[in-house]
């Protein structure tokens, strides 16, 4: 995946060891009022100054909050700004080629994406062709950026969870997209989020959704043409009614892993990839968290050179932090913070430039986001 084009903003920070004890504690915590119900929240420098911003759905828009590089956040000028009906899910990435990142946003209630650029500022304003349109079934909830032809313009890839459908859309590096998209059938349901990365090492963005209600996860490897197939592998059993999937290399091994929350069940499953580029069943680890867990974000919170995860949890009102282990994948104990109510959306970055990984949660009825800030020793 190119990463300058499609703005990674989930941040990864080595440096010496502390112990978890130390990492966060309700104390180091702040709560930001930021509208109602709010759902996602992305960290990216959206004015250029070097510290990481604040990008958050709510039921009104699209809010964001600039850093004065202490942990200090203040609304942009016009924030909220319209971002359609009921935003449900937030990809970054420079849509326009002018080295600003800008968003794309599924609606909730209706079956558009909408598109905003950034001015480099802070500032979003609507695109030109600001609205897609598709026969989603009955709308898109998850959307994620990569170039999936390599002709260095951002595409978009959009779920269609009843019609057990990926759509995928193609940039033309103006801000603009195909308005027909290119369909990929995959299990019931991709529902609550697709992540875009390199699966197979062959250099082209690939493809992993959840399998809601297969208790499994899907993978569609790219050719770098634009085209997809399911790997031979797929899809993959991983828990039970999968929610939200990510990855990372949470042993330290150099093989991507995948870490899937199981929403029924309240636990974490995870699938350790191998040499094959594949992901072994037979070495799967499950954590129990808290209650209806959601959206995770990955970083190195603990300073030990190895990706850990957090995981946000919906009913619990709690986020659940799991370390990672050059050994065994997670170590076996598992932090629980308390955090606002209901939180559904969660971002890992330096949020008061101490280059430690601080963690932010998107509370949905408590209507703020909550930050939690990282403090362990260097």
């Amino acid at each position: 995946m190119r990463l300058f084009k499609a703005i990674s903003f989930t941040l990864i920070f080595i440096f010496t060891g502390c112990t978890r004890g130390q990492l966060f504690t309700q104390n180091s915590s702040v709560s930001i009022n930021v509208g109602q119900n709010p759902s996602k929240v992305v960290a990216a420098d959206l004015n250029k100054n070097g510290f990481n911003d604040l990008i958050i759905t709510t039921s009104a828009g699209l809010s964001v909050l600039l850093n004065d590089g202490k942990g200090n956040f203040t609304n942009v000028t016009g924030s909220p700004f319209a971002a359609g009906n009921q935003p449900a899910d937030i990809a970054v990435a420079d849509f326009n080629n002018d080295s600003n990142p800008d968003v794309a946003i599924p609606n909730h209630e209706s079956n558009e994406v909408t598109i905003l650029f950034s001015d480099g500022n802070g500032i979003f304003r609507q695109a030109p062709y600001h609205s897609l349109e598709m026969d989603f079934n009955p709308h898109a909830h998850s959307v994620a950026a990569g170039d999936f032809n390599n002709d260095g313009n951002i595409d978009l890839v959009l779920t269609s969870f009843l019609g057990a459908e990926l759509f995928i859309v193609y940039g033309d590096g103006n801000g603009n997209f195909s308005s027909k998209p290119v369909r990929y059938a995959v299990p019931h349901f991709p529902y609550r989020n697709v992540i875009v990365n390199d699966i197979d090492k062959d250099g082209n963005d690939d493809i992993i959704t959840p399998a809601n209600n297969r208790n499994s996860i899907t993978v569609l490897l790219g050719d770098g043409k634009g085209n997809f197939s399911p790997a031979k592998y797929s899809p993959v059993a991983i828990g039970e009614n999968p929610f939200f999937v990510t990855n990372g290399d949470f042993n330290n091994d150099k093989f991507l892993d995948i870490a899937a929350g199981n929403f029924d069940a309240g636990t974490l499953t995870v699938l350790k990839g191998n040499k094959e580029n594949n992901f072994d069943q037979t070495e799967s680890k499950t954590f129990r968290i808290g209650q209806k867990p959601v959206c995770m974000a990955t970083g190195d919170l603990n300073n030990d050179g190895i990706i850990d995860l957090a995981c946000v949890n919906y009913a619990s009102n709690d986020i659940s932090i799991l370390l990672g282990d050059k050994d065994n994948l997670f170590k076996d104990q598992v932090l629980n913070i308390p955090v606002g109510n209901a939180p559904y959306g969660v971002a890992i970055a330096d949020l008061n430039g101490d280059n430690k990984a601080d963690i932010v949660t998107a509370n949905f009825e408590s209507n703020n986001i909550t930050i939690l800030f990282n403090t362990g020793k260097n």
